[in-house]
Protein backbone atom coordinates (compact mmCIF):
# COMPACT_ATOMS: atom_id res chain seq x y z
CA UNK A 1 0.00 0.00 0.00
CA UNK A 2 0.91 3.56 0.13
CA UNK A 3 1.37 6.08 2.54
CA UNK A 4 0.78 9.66 3.06
CA UNK A 5 2.78 10.20 6.26
CA UNK A 6 3.80 13.70 6.54
CA UNK A 7 3.01 17.42 4.75
CA UNK A 8 4.77 17.44 2.13
CA UNK A 9 6.69 14.71 1.76
CA UNK A 10 6.53 11.91 -1.02
CA UNK A 11 4.21 9.22 -0.46
CA UNK A 12 6.50 5.98 0.49
CA UNK A 13 5.11 2.63 0.50
CA UNK A 14 4.49 0.14 3.33
CA UNK A 15 3.95 -3.73 4.02
CA UNK A 16 0.96 -4.32 6.09
CA UNK A 17 -1.40 -7.66 7.03
CA UNK A 18 -4.70 -8.21 4.64
CA UNK A 19 -7.09 -6.63 7.42
CA UNK A 20 -10.15 -8.62 8.31
CA UNK A 21 -13.51 -7.15 8.07
CA UNK A 22 -15.62 -7.18 11.13
CA UNK A 23 -19.25 -7.66 11.76
CA UNK A 24 -21.45 -5.82 8.89
CA UNK A 25 -18.12 -5.09 6.84
CA UNK A 26 -16.80 -6.46 3.80
CA UNK A 27 -13.15 -6.83 2.77
CA UNK A 28 -12.57 -5.73 -1.14
CA UNK A 29 -9.63 -6.38 -3.49
CA UNK A 30 -8.65 -3.40 -5.04
CA UNK A 31 -9.01 -3.24 -9.08
CA UNK A 32 -8.44 0.00 -9.32
CA UNK A 33 -8.37 3.56 -7.36
CA UNK A 34 -8.30 7.00 -9.57
CA UNK A 35 -6.16 9.90 -7.98
CA UNK A 36 -8.10 12.86 -7.23
CA UNK A 37 -7.27 17.09 -6.56
CA UNK A 38 -8.37 15.98 -2.76
CA UNK A 39 -5.28 13.08 -2.59
CA UNK A 40 -3.09 16.13 -3.50
CA UNK A 41 -4.99 18.52 -0.63
CA UNK A 42 -4.29 15.62 1.39
CA UNK A 43 -0.57 15.86 1.13
CA UNK A 44 -0.15 19.53 0.91
CA UNK A 45 -1.86 19.24 4.46
CA UNK A 46 -5.23 20.74 4.00
CA UNK A 47 -7.09 18.36 5.73
CA UNK A 48 -4.80 18.42 8.35
CA UNK A 49 -1.32 17.32 9.45
CA UNK A 50 -3.58 15.53 12.08
CA UNK A 51 -5.26 13.04 9.52
CA UNK A 52 -1.88 11.56 8.73
CA UNK A 53 -0.07 8.99 8.58
CA UNK A 54 -3.16 7.68 6.55
CA UNK A 55 -3.39 5.65 3.38
CA UNK A 56 -5.07 7.55 0.61
CA UNK A 57 -7.21 6.84 -2.23
CA UNK A 58 -11.34 7.18 -2.24
CA UNK A 59 -12.18 6.54 -6.42
CA UNK A 60 -12.09 2.78 -5.92
CA UNK A 61 -13.79 -0.05 -7.26
CA UNK A 62 -12.49 -4.09 -6.56
CA UNK A 63 -14.14 -7.85 -5.79
CA UNK A 64 -15.39 -9.04 -2.65
CA UNK A 65 -12.73 -11.07 -1.24
CA UNK A 66 -14.70 -11.76 2.55
CA UNK A 67 -17.97 -11.42 4.47
CA UNK A 68 -17.91 -10.00 7.98
CA UNK A 69 -20.83 -11.41 9.79
CA UNK A 70 -24.42 -10.32 9.07
CA UNK A 71 -23.63 -8.99 5.46
CA UNK A 72 -26.39 -9.50 3.14
CA UNK A 73 -26.96 -9.08 -0.17
CA UNK A 74 -23.22 -9.19 -1.46
CA UNK A 75 -21.52 -12.70 -2.38
CA UNK A 76 -17.44 -13.05 -2.66
CA UNK A 77 -16.51 -12.20 -6.17
CA UNK A 78 -18.94 -8.92 -6.47
CA UNK A 79 -17.58 -6.49 -8.04
CA UNK A 80 -17.90 -3.29 -6.11
CA UNK A 81 -17.40 0.15 -5.87
CA UNK A 82 -17.05 2.24 -3.04
CA UNK A 83 -18.40 4.81 -1.95
CA UNK A 84 -16.22 6.87 0.36
CA UNK A 85 -18.32 8.18 2.79
CA UNK A 86 -19.63 6.46 5.92
CA UNK A 87 -21.68 7.45 9.15
CA UNK A 88 -23.68 6.21 11.52
CA UNK A 89 -26.70 4.32 9.81
CA UNK A 90 -29.37 6.04 13.34
CA UNK A 91 -27.68 9.81 12.79
CA UNK A 92 -30.18 12.36 12.24
CA UNK A 93 -28.31 12.92 8.91
CA UNK A 94 -28.49 9.50 7.22
CA UNK A 95 -31.97 9.11 8.37
CA UNK A 96 -32.78 12.39 6.45
CA UNK A 97 -30.95 11.28 3.46
CA UNK A 98 -28.20 13.21 4.00
CA UNK A 99 -25.24 10.68 4.90
CA UNK A 100 -22.47 12.46 3.60
CA UNK A 101 -23.12 15.28 6.52
CA UNK A 102 -22.88 15.41 10.46
CA UNK A 103 -20.07 15.12 13.25
CA UNK A 104 -20.07 11.25 12.64
CA UNK A 105 -19.09 11.18 8.90
CA UNK A 106 -15.71 9.09 8.05
CA UNK A 107 -13.65 10.16 4.89
CA UNK A 108 -12.05 6.91 3.67
CA UNK A 109 -8.93 8.05 2.67
CA UNK A 110 -8.73 11.17 4.94
CA UNK A 111 -10.21 9.83 8.42
CA UNK A 112 -9.39 6.25 7.85
CA UNK A 113 -7.11 4.00 5.74
CA UNK A 114 -8.21 4.45 1.82
CA UNK A 115 -7.68 2.43 -2.06
CA UNK A 116 -4.08 3.21 -2.50
CA UNK A 117 -3.64 -0.31 -1.36
CA UNK A 118 -4.18 -3.79 -2.24
CA UNK A 119 -6.99 -4.75 0.53
CA UNK A 120 -9.47 -1.93 2.25
CA UNK A 121 -12.49 -3.05 4.56
CA UNK A 122 -15.61 -1.35 3.78
CA UNK A 123 -18.94 -1.03 5.73
CA UNK A 124 -21.07 -3.31 3.48
CA UNK A 125 -23.41 -0.20 3.55
CA UNK A 126 -21.05 1.76 1.22
CA UNK A 127 -20.36 -0.78 -1.64
CA UNK A 128 -22.40 -0.29 -4.98
CA UNK A 129 -23.19 -3.35 -6.91
CA UNK A 130 -23.15 -2.35 -10.76
CA UNK A 131 -26.64 -4.06 -12.51
CA UNK A 132 -23.96 -5.39 -15.18
CA UNK A 133 -20.05 -5.48 -14.76
CA UNK A 134 -18.56 -2.27 -15.52
CA UNK A 135 -14.85 -1.54 -16.65
CA UNK A 136 -12.91 -1.25 -13.47
CA UNK A 137 -11.14 2.44 -13.74
CA UNK A 138 -14.80 3.98 -15.23
CA UNK A 139 -16.24 2.11 -11.75
CA UNK A 140 -13.98 3.55 -9.64
CA UNK A 141 -14.29 7.16 -10.69
CA UNK A 142 -18.10 6.39 -10.66
CA UNK A 143 -18.12 6.99 -7.18
CA UNK A 144 -16.79 10.31 -6.78
CA UNK A 145 -16.71 12.03 -10.21
CA UNK A 146 -20.17 11.43 -11.14
CA UNK A 147 -21.94 10.50 -7.40
CA UNK A 148 -22.05 14.35 -6.19
CA UNK A 149 -23.41 14.91 -9.87
CA UNK A 150 -25.74 12.43 -9.53
CA UNK A 151 -26.76 13.47 -6.39
CA UNK A 152 -27.78 17.14 -7.40
CA UNK A 153 -29.99 15.34 -10.11
CA UNK A 154 -31.73 13.18 -7.27
CA UNK A 155 -32.19 16.74 -5.51
CA UNK A 156 -34.04 18.21 -8.54
CA UNK A 157 -35.76 15.01 -9.54
CA UNK A 158 -33.70 14.57 -12.87
CA UNK A 159 -33.97 10.50 -13.59
CA UNK A 160 -29.68 9.71 -13.05
CA UNK A 161 -30.09 7.56 -16.34
CA UNK A 162 -31.19 10.57 -18.09
CA UNK A 163 -27.88 12.48 -17.82
CA UNK A 164 -25.70 9.56 -17.46
CA UNK A 165 -26.37 8.09 -20.31
CA UNK A 166 -26.48 11.21 -22.72
CA UNK A 167 -22.87 11.99 -21.42
CA UNK A 168 -19.78 11.66 -24.05
CA UNK A 169 -16.32 10.95 -23.44
CA UNK A 170 -15.49 14.48 -25.30
CA UNK A 171 -18.05 16.41 -22.97
CA UNK A 172 -15.49 18.16 -20.64
CA UNK A 173 -18.06 18.16 -18.04
CA UNK A 174 -17.46 13.99 -17.96
CA UNK A 175 -14.64 12.83 -15.59
CA UNK A 176 -15.16 9.22 -16.30
CA UNK A 177 -13.29 8.26 -19.53
CA UNK A 178 -12.70 6.98 -21.99
CA UNK A 179 -16.49 5.42 -22.72
CA UNK A 180 -19.01 5.69 -19.20
CA UNK A 181 -20.77 2.60 -19.00
CA UNK A 182 -24.62 2.36 -20.28
CA UNK A 183 -27.23 2.08 -17.86
CA UNK A 184 -30.20 0.66 -18.16
CA UNK A 185 -33.32 3.46 -18.67
CA UNK A 186 -34.29 1.89 -15.13
CA UNK A 187 -31.10 2.20 -13.05
CA UNK A 188 -31.40 3.76 -10.21
CA UNK A 189 -28.24 4.77 -8.20
CA UNK A 190 -28.27 5.17 -4.56
CA UNK A 191 -25.40 6.47 -2.84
Amino acid sequence: MVVADAVGRRLRMERRPIPAPGPGEVLVRIEACGVCGSDVFLLDGGFGSDRLPVVPGHEACGRVEELGDDVTGLVVGDQVALYYISNDPASTYVRSGRPNLGPGVRRMGVDLDGAFADYVVRPASTLIRPPAPVEPASLAVLTDAVAQEARAAELVVMPVSTWVNDVRHDDPGCLAAPEPPRLPAQTTLRF
